[in-house]
């Protein structure tokens, strides 16, 4: 059994994970505790609801059609929510862009800049200058 570390205990992993998305949550864990070790920050998950909900919101449709249709609206919304409800006690700019090239990257797509040169939006992002619609538009066009 694997365990992740959240803010105040430990989690079975396998209790968040769900069939069929584009990133699961141990991937997401993987990231984060990757970026923790390079980067340094302190570890752990500050609010395991609010990732759930950051790993379902791209899934979620009205009157039976998908609000996040395609893998550039998808990876938008996951930077997005990752960046503006802060679900990790740190590094939570620097993850949701790693997860953000992440899926991008599992269905073929490079996405061409780094998370330096990207500074201004990321902060623009984080401050909900950005919307998903206008995020996904700036993925399409830094994207090979």
């Amino acid at each position: 059994m694997k365990y992740i570390k959240s803010y105040t205990k430990y989690l079975l992993l396998e209790e968040y994970h769900i069939e069929n998305r584009v990133i699961d949550f141990g991937e997401i864990i993987q990231i984060h505790n990757n970026l923790i070790r390079q980067y340094g920050g302190m570890e752990g998950i500050r609010d395991i609801n609010q990732l759930k909900s950051c790993l379902d919101k791209p899934y979620m449709s009205a009157f039976e059609q998908d609000l996040y249709p395609t893998i550039y609206d998808k990876a938008a919304c996951l930077l997005e929510s990752i960046m503006t409800t802060h679900p990790f006690a740190d590094g939570n700019k620097r993850t949701a862009f790693m997860v953000m090239k992440h899926v991008l990257a599992k269905e073929g797509i490079k996405f061409e800049r780094t998370y330096d040169q990207c500074r201004r939006y990321i902060v623009n992002i984080v401050d909900k200058e950005k919307d998903v619609e206008e995020i996904a538009e700036w993925l399409r066009r830094n994207s090979i």
